[in-house]
């Protein structure tokens, strides 16, 4: 294939360009990048989003979301990647994540039109493959590689990974994290929020927990997140179970956010009720504009990431929600975890993970004021290093200039 200066964008300003951002997938959850993109784009540059809904309905959480357009397009094996090409209206392509239905697809549409390219990778996509392979649950539908979600084979995925190797000098990439800016190059964009949404003065926790029919005077233990097995959920569930102080406190309640209907999260969700009882709350999807809401009701904020080659190449969103709430953060030292983390959260070893879990749960337990002022610092980090304004600046550089 030749390659005519993908990166090259017009000599126009930002202002006056339109960037079309490709999503693989509206039903999954995938969406949650594509959209955070196209947010800190919308502000200085009109922005929409295009892809193929491989479950026909919109990802729950930005199902009701107005701020950014979506072309949602009904997907077929023969005419998808033609309904996407003719829905594209951007003067720039944005591809998020290395796979057919977005990557493939920009790169046929560049070919054609000479649109120039950008693609954004935010996971690591063969090691969700690898885990899932040695996985008794495997990944969902929509995310492992099969012909009938627009994937041919899992050598596609190799493939298209090897293509954003080979291109890294033609095109500009983004990524989110440090293990995937080794891998591929680029600019790393962290998983942002707005600080000016996610801000705790805005928001009651004791009202946030009426809401959610969360017990207003307990200590609250939160993980928010789709559920995964790489995701440490159901350590979490054994070290509260375990930990006699833990199981027996009668203050402490632990919530789940992100249960969903698959077969994993009904495994988290029969094993929290059979171990830990009333002492734990399930929580749906809950819209994207609501997340601030759901995650200023926490004391708390677990993240017990894994070691698995999912994660090596993966950074939690549900990270950044914390520190930009001010919520005291327990996670462990995978990813670029230990990093963000350094002095203003707890980072434990993710071996021995059910032990190190109830060791420092059971800590800022028993030393709330020691967690609020964690929660602080992380704020005060997160505003200044990973927030809107810090990203957008990156972002517009990359659309203003060739690299």
């Amino acid at each position: 294939m030749e390659i005519r200066n993908l990166s090259k964008l017009s000599r126009n300003t930002v202002s006056l360009m339109k960037v079309s951002i490709l999503t693989p997938n509206f039903s999954s959850n995938c969406l949650g990048r594509a959209y955070l993109l196209a947010q800190l784009i919308s502000q200085f540059s009109e922005v929409e989003i295009v892809g193929p809904a491989l479950a026909k309905d919109v990802w729950e959480p930005l199902s009701n979301q107005a701020d950014i357009p979506f072309k949602v397009i009904n997907w077929s094996s023969t005419a998808f990647i033609k309904k996407i090409s003719s829905a594209v209206s951007g003067d720039v392509i944005y591809a998020s994540k290395p796979l057919i239905n977005s990557f493939g697809v920009a790169l046929i549409i560049h070919q054609k039109t000479g649109i120039p390219v950008i693609l954004d990778i935010d996971d690591w996509e063969l090691g969700f493959v690898k885990d899932s392979a040695n996985s008794v649950f495997k990944l969902p539908f929509y995310a492992f590689p099969h012909r009938f979600n627009g994937f041919q084979s899992i050598s596609d995925v190799f493939l298209l990974e090897k293509t954003a190797q080979l291109l890294r000098e033609e095109i500009s990439i983004t990524v989110s994290n440090s293990f995937l800016q080794k891998m591929f190059g680029g600019t790393i964009i962290w998983h942002t929020r707005d600080e000016n949404v996610f801000n705790p003065k805005k928001y009651d926790p004791e009202e946030s927990r009426r809401s959610f029919g969360i017990p207003e005077d307990k200590v609250v233990l939160m993980f928010f997140g789709t559920p995964r097995p790489h995701k440490g959920l159901e350590e979490l569930i054994q070290a509260i179970y375990t930990t006699e102080e833990l199981r027996n406190n009668q203050e402490l309640t632990l919530v789940i956010g992100g249960i969903g209907k698959d077969l994993y999260s009904q495994k988290i969700a029969q094993l929290g009720k059979k171990l830990l009882g009333d002492k734990v709350i399930f929580i749906g999807h809950v819209p994207f504009e609501e997340t601030p809401k759901a995650v200023v009701a926490s004391d708390i904020y677990i993240i017990p990431q894994k070691k698995t080659y999912a994660s090596f190449g993966q950074l939690p969103a549900k990270l950044f929600d914390a520190m930009a709430m001010a919520r005291a953060i327990i996670s462990t030292n995978v990813s670029d975890i230990p990093r963000i983390l350094d002095g203003v959260g707890i980072v434990i070893s993710s071996e021995t993970l059910e032990k190190n879990l109830s060791e420092e749960i059971l800590y800022l337990v028993e030393n709330l004021d020691e967690a609020r002022k964690l929660g602080t610092k992380a704020r005060r980090r997160f505003v200044k290093l990973y927030g809107f304004n810090p990203m957008r600046k990156k972002l517009e550089r990359i659309l203003r200039t060739k690299t």
